[in-house]
């Protein structure tokens, strides 16, 4: 055989590797595991007197993972439950202070029963011609005067308690405002809980106990773990096989010869191109711009980790 026919069976040989590579590296997106990390910050100003919490640690939700001095708001609750309890102690006692108007009214009464009596004995007499008219209108007068007397001191008594009724009303409105501070304070407190807001593990720990934080401070990340996203690449042609809902085999290395093979469901497609993060390898290195892809992967075998790199291999073209 010459040298030319090497060459051109060479060649041959060459472009059908090519082909053959090509056409399985264009079934291949890479990319990598990632999960919402959320930055839990300080709601409250004070010393973190107790935070005991290590990376990866797995928390639940609302789980109580630290505490913010709270003893300033707890003497200020302290403080107003006195206030409330000096102005209680100024309410009125209606019964106690109206309770003269009640001797005043039984003498009145007891004085005008009297009349009454004696004047029935006077007009006896009168009918007997043993007392004159005069008497009998005199006592008469008195009765009248008795009974007026009686009105007044009842007269007096309702607006003493009228005027009672309305100072104790104020009185008792005089607490609403404290009341609202105290739960103000009580809302402080609670937020003085450092708490985890999502069931999932602790990816980082930014501060320590004992450390006075602020308002906005950032105290550690955490995110769900159990449902992780991974986040592959595919160019253009690749797009082009896949759809919304697709659920696509993503694969991973487990050591230097074996790999494993996890489910992905595709919940996003990014609508405009992006250049391939240096993180990503494409298969085909003339490749420079590739669309992001999102899929849901259920991790609660805890398989993956953050940042840990896969393939998401796509069905070969018919």
């Amino acid at each position: 055989m010459t040298n030319k026919h090497v060459f051109i069976c060479a060649l041959y040989i060459m472009g059908l590797l090519w082909t053959g590579c090509k056409s399985k590296d264009s079934n291949v997106a890479m990319g990598a595991f990632e999960a919402v990390e959320i930055v839990v910050a300080a709601e409250n100003m004070g010393q973190l007197v107790s935070f005991n919490i290590q990376e990866g640690d797995t928390v639940q939700a609302n789980q109580i993972l630290g505490v913010i001095d709270t003893t300033q708001l707890y003497l200020k609750k302290k403080q107003l439950y006195a206030q409330i309890k000096a102005i209680s102690s100024r309410l009125p006692d209606i019964a106690v202070q109206t309770q003269h108007f009640n001797q005043q009214a039984e003498l009145a009464s007891s004085k005008l029963n009297y009349l009454k009596s004696e004047r029935q004995r006077l007009a006896n007499l009168v009918a007997s011609d043993a007392a004159t008219t005069k008497q009998l209108d005199d006592i008469d007068e008195q009765i009248v005067e008795a009974t007026k007397q009686i009105k007044v001191i009842h007269d007096q008594k309702e607006a003493q308690i009228s005027a009672l009724q309305t100072a104790t009303k104020g009185l008792k409105n005089d607490p609403l405002p404290l009341m609202v501070q105290i739960e103000q304070i009580d809302d402080q407190i609670s937020k003085s809980l450092v708490k985890s807001p999502i069931s999932g593990r602790v990816l980082t720990k930014i501060v320590e106990e004992h450390e006075f934080v602020n308002p906005g401070k950032p105290l550690f990340t955490c995110a769900d773990t159990k449902e992780m996203t991974f986040r592959g690449y595919f160019d253009g042609i690749q797009l082009n096989s896949v759809h919304i809902g697709d659920v696509l085999p993503i694969v991973i290395d487990v050591n230097k010869t074996d790999n494993d093979t996890l489910r992905g469901k595709v919940i996003w497609i990014s609508s405009e191109a992006e250049f391939t993060p240096k993180t990503i390898k494409t298969q085909d290195e003339r490749t420079n711009q590739v669309y992001a892809v999102k899929l849901s992967v259920d991790n609660r075998s805890d398989r993956v980790k953050i940042g840990m790199y896969g393939e998401v291999v796509l069905k070969e073209n018919p």
